[in-house]
């Protein structure tokens, strides 16, 4: 359950609670699957995690200084996500690319359905 591996189930305070990443386009989508393409299976779920503190945190550092966070770039999943060895772009008929796809979906997913519930 990737709500659990950021926070949402354990009572802890949400990280994106009053943080706001870039608005999330295809590039970042798929940037963010090729990045967990080269992980183990069983790392790659956190690691969707991780990469969407990294851009939110980002956001913020670039929002108040006007320059790039100098480890996760300028706010956006893409950069976030490129700061790792990204696999060659798979087609969508590989089932092992649409197996990193879904882990950065669903954060997107809990992230967002969060945030909305706090509104």
């Amino acid at each position: 359950d990737v709500g659990a591996l950021w926070g949402w189930t354990s009572g802890a305070p949400e990280p994106w609670r009053g943080v706001a990443m870039r608005p999330i386009l295809h590039t970042d989508f798929r940037d963010a699957a090729r990045a967990l393409l080269g992980q183990p299976v069983s790392l790659r779920a956190a690691l969707a995690v991780r990469m969407v503190r990294e851009a939110d945190w980002a956001d913020v550092f670039t929002r108040r200084s006007g320059q790039a966070h100098p480890l996760w770039g300028n706010g956006t999943l893409s950069d976030a996500a490129r700061q790792r060895c990204l696999a060659p772009e798979p087609t969508l008929d590989e089932a092992e690319y649409c197996d990193c796809l879904m882990p950065v979906l669903q954060v997107l997913q809990q992230r967002e359905r969060a945030r909305l519930k706090e509104l």
